[in-house]
């Protein structure tokens, strides 16, 4: 048990208080009372499967191991074990220096300025990342605006709507700004929608686009538009006639005689998160 009376002690005739005893969570790394710790640990490990169920199945990270220590063991040594846990297990390490992070979005902005991470391959998240901020440049900015103003005036012309892009998982167009939550949630959408298929009906994540450095935002979203018509949509065997998902196409089948014989698709539906 980690709970510890407050100990009180008279010296002198002055009373004198202890502070409260506290440990390492071995999923964040602070210390919190040990009065309070089994409500602490509750909220962390809820918060870690939040953050990790964002992320791409391939990216995410188990929950780290609590530490198994002995009944006789002291404080000082579950504080050395938890901390432990969390170096090993919670912080995250740059794939170049080796450096650990408290989180994701700290490592990545040390990567940025880390000679030895320059050549290191980059996850799905960074992609989205990239992707986004080239739009963005391209676009001048998630709000649109077209120009500097003058100081502490208005915007200079050319505001209009925000920009949008188009997914190439889903088809959609999202706002830049969101893009990369859009992302996100599209391919956890698109991974368990093919995991609960048939293994031979499984299809592939749409690739996304490769343009280059000067490519536009136009030129953006006729690529992303592209991916999206070629391997996003359910193609209907007979006619090879594409739509949103797998279930818009059994409809299709039922009155394609291109389609006639042909078995129908399974009864998992497809084509990217389609409640975004």
């Amino acid at each position: 048990c980690f709970s510890r009376r407050v100990d009180r002690a008279f010296s002198g005739g002055e009373h004198v208080r202890t502070m409260p005893a506290s440990v390492c969570c071995y999923i964040c790394g602070k210390q919190c009372l040990l009065s309070s710790f089994a409500i602490h640990e509750k909220a962390c490990i809820r918060a870690w499967e939040d953050v990790e169920s964002q992320k791409p199945l391939k990216e995410r990270r188990p929950l780290p191991k609590k530490p198994e220590l002995g009944a006789d063991a002291s404080l000082e040594e579950r504080n050395a074990a938890a901390q432990e846990a969390y170096n090993n297990e919670a912080k995250v390490a740059c794939p170049g220096c080796g450096r650990s992070f408290k989180d994701d979005a700290t490592m990545q902005r040390h990567r940025k300025g880390c000679s030895a991470a320059a050549n290191c391959p980059t996850s799905n998240s960074d992609k989205v990342n990239e992707f986004v901020n080239k739009a963005l440049a391209e676009s001048g900015g998630a709000g649109g605006g077209g120009g500097g103003g003058a100081p502490g005036g208005k915007k200079g012309g050319g505001g209009g709507q925000p920009k949008s892009i188009c997914c190439y998982i889903c088809g959609k167009q999202c706002l830049i700004s969101s893009f990369g939550i859009h992302e996100k949630a599209c391919i956890r959408s698109w991974e368990e929608t093919q995991a609960a298929k048939p293994p031979k009906e499984r299809k592939p994540l749409p690739r996304k686009p490769e343009v280059g450095e000067g490519a536009s935002l136009q030129e953006r979203n006729a690529a992303a538009q592209e991916a999206y018509n070629e391997e996003g949509k359910a193609h209907c065997p007979g006619c090879g006639r594409g739509f949103k998902d797998e279930a818009t196409m059994a409809k299709h089948m039922k009155g394609c005689a291109a389609a006639a014989g042909l078995p129908p698709p399974s009864a998992a539906g497809g084509g990217g998160a389609g409640g975004l």
